[in-house]
């Protein structure tokens, strides 16, 4: 059997039935849906209907090269009923490697399709897990990469066996649980076409034991983000680092010194576990991510709470929560390269001690220091 038939039906469920109760003949007629759906072969008439957009001999030999099997076109057919001669579509006989045939009229693909395993195995863009799931393949496309270096990461990784979907760029990525219908890498630019390439082993690189939380309001979040990054023109990351102030603050900082740009914003926090560590990110990227929660997010509340569980400022950092598809989580890597050494001052803000009390101790200081030399001289 061919290894592209074998691709898009490696599953171990098609529909509600086990891949192996098919016989070869229902496997090739559910691959062949597939993929000519994939190419755009069919749209949806104003009936709900399937309508074929190819001719009959584009369909032939798009079987040949896909799967090559032996495919016929067979054209100006006649049959004789009561009679009466009358003219048959335009078919298609394929011959299978155990020498028995398939003759059909492409047109009527679809209802053979359903008829082999309901509705379902229609794939239509409303169907759960599957790469023609044009909402799920949008959210998917912003974790995606846009890197054409890097084709393995182009596409969403339906992954069967782990039970998961899978997109990232390898800065950031989104996984979503539950069962898939199809085994494989697709497209994300809405034509669910496989992509013939390894996939990274994703599963390796998701820490399970993240043991600091902070918890806050993901639009406030998207507005302080926003205003810090739109000053940053030097530097392509759009850097911001977050640092715990307090008890119940984060503080949200944005440098650009060769503009002599800064910004530096409050808001309120719940902390949980171990003390925060000062971590950098990528403005534009976690406005992307932001963005996405919020868009995508599962719960009836206009304003979700978002919680990120770090462990370390160079280690990635967890957000889990319940999206639109399900049980999600994003992982997002750091900025390696930013400073997270602990100045006094993040330490005396940590401690709760605020950036003018600190300045006015130093300045206490500074007095006694010049009183104290005066009155030696």
């Amino acid at each position: 059997m061919n290894k592209q038939f074998e691709i898009n039906f490696g599953s171990k469920q098609l529909g509600k039935l086990p891949a192996n109760i098919y016989t070869e003949r229902e496997r090739f007629i559910l691959a062949l849906w597939s993929s000519l759906f994939a190419e755009g072969a069919y749209k949806k008439g104003k009936d709900d209907e399937w309508l074929l957009q190819w001719g009959v001999k584009q369909v032939s030999d798009y079987i040949k090269s896909r799967y090559e099997l032996t495919s016929n076109l067979l054209e100006k057919e006649t049959k004789i009923v009561n009679e009466k001669e009358h003219n048959l579509p335009d078919r298609i006989q394929v011959t299978f490697s155990n020498k028995t045939t398939l003759t059909f009229d492409p047109n009527n693909l679809p209802f053979l399709v359903e008829s082999i395993g309901g509705k379902e195995l229609l794939l239509t863009k409303d169907d759960g897990l599957t790469p023609y799931n044009s909402t799920l393949i949008a959210f998917l496309k912003v974790f995606a990469s846009k890197d054409a270096l890097r084709p393995a990461m182009q596409g969403a990784y339906f992954d069967v066996e782990r039970s998961a979907v899978v997109a990232t760029d390898g800065h950031r990525l989104i996984l979503i649980e539950g069962q898939p219908t199809m085994q494989g890498l697709f497209s994300v630019d809405g034509n669910a076409k496989p992509i013939d390439e390894q996939f990274p082993r994703y599963y390796e690189v998701i820490p399970e034991n993240n043991k600091s939380r902070v918890t806050l309001e993901a639009k406030e979040l998207i507005r302080l983000v926003t205003n810090a990054i739109k000053g940053l023109k030097s530097n392509v990351y759009k850097p911001i680092k977050l640092v715990r102030v307090g008890a119940n603050r984060l503080k949200i900082i944005a440098e650009d010194l060769d503009y002599s740009y800064e910004s530096i914003q409050y808001t309120p926090a719940q902390f949980e576990g171990k003390t925060m560590p000062i971590i950098g990110f990528n403005g534009k990227l976690m406005l992307e991510n932001l963005k996405a929660f919020v868009k995508y997010h599962g719960s009836d509340n206009k304003n979700p709470k978002i919680t990120f569980e770090i462990e370390a400022h160079n280690k990635a950092v967890i957000v889990n929560y319940k999206s639109v598809f399900g049980k999600t989580i994003l992982l997002m890597m750091p900025l390696q390269h930013y400073n997270y050494e602990d100045p006094e001052e993040y330490k005396q803000e940590a401690s709760g001690t605020t950036p003018n009390k600190a300045l006015a101790l130093k300045v206490a200081i500074a007095k006694a220091k010049i009183a104290i030399a005066l009155a030696i001289k």
